[in-house]
C-alpha cells in the first residue's frame, strides 16, 4: 500500500511539474489546482 502510494504521488508530481513547465505563465492559476490535486492524493 505504501509503495503504491509513494509511486502515486510521484506520478502527481511529475504530471504538475510538466503542466507547469508547459502553461509557465499561469503558473498562479496551477497553484490552487496543484494544493487541490495534492490534498485529495494525500487525504
Amino acid at each position: 500500500m505504501k509503495i503504491q502510494k509513494l509511486v502515486g504521488l510521484l506520478i502527481v508530481i511529475f504530471i504538475i511539474f510538466g503542466s507547469v513547465s508547459i502553461v509557465g505563465f499561469q503558473l498562479f492559476n496551477n497553484i490552487h489546482s496543484i494544493l487541490f490535486v495534492l490534498g485529495g492524493a494525500t487525504g
